[in-house]
């Protein structure tokens, strides 16, 4: 299998690196047999339509013959239905599994109904396994959580003017009025940062 210490051997190398970056001599002859223990196209595909699995990811095999499988099975099944998968040795699997979450609404949230398309200022938290909606002022008499607010007044050497500063950050961030603060600033020959 590509990846593994032995797919190299099978060119009969001279010396081969080891995993942990050291260099041996090799000394054999590889004679290379074809074989297989494990479930062909037809037995994986029957057992994929029995077990109806989410995700089919395919582990042990030449990365060709993987994909090529892969490639065979995903033509039965819908995407919706079943992901193929054929990482790479060592490369990491995300999975996602879609499912509906309930969630307990409670305090001043569960007071009146939201209106459909309304935004909804909320909380969402997960404790044992069980979801739980609520305001952020809820926060402190529902859990033993408190909220706090942070206010952040960076500060930096800017050598333009305001008006480009605002124009660069009016691209990211909605900005409202310019402050008495950076004006004075910038009349000084500060620059509006300070």
């Amino acid at each position: 299998v590509v990846g593994t210490l032995a797919n190299p051997l099978l060119s009969e190398p001279k010396e081969i690196q080891t995993s942990g970056g050291d260099w041996v001599a090799v000394n054999l002859t590889i004679t290379y047999v074809s074989f297989s223990a494990h479930s062909d196209f037809t037995q994986t595909s029957e057992f994929i339509s029995a077990t109806r699995p989410r995700h089919v990811i395919h582990v042990h095999g030449g990365e060709e013959e993987m994909k090529r499988l892969a490639r065979a099975l995903a033509k039965q099944y819908s995407p919706k239905e079943v992901e193929f998968l054929t990482p790479q040795n060592c490369q990491p699997v995300q999975l996602r599994f879609p499912g509906e979450k309930i969630a307990r609404v409670v305090g001043s949230l569960a007071e009146e109904e939201p209106s459909d398309g309304a935004p909804l200022e909320a909380l969402l938290l997960l404790k044992e396994n069980k979801y739980t909606l609520l305001a952020p002022a809820d926060l402190h008499t529902a859990t033993d959580l408190a909220t706090t607010r942070l206010l952040q007044r960076p500060r930096f050497r800017f050598e333009r003017p305001h008006a480009a500063l605002l124009s660069a950050v009016g691209r990211i961030f909605e900005v409202g009025p310019p402050q008495p603060a950076l004006l004075l600033a910038e009349e000084g020959g500060g620059g509006g940062g300070g």
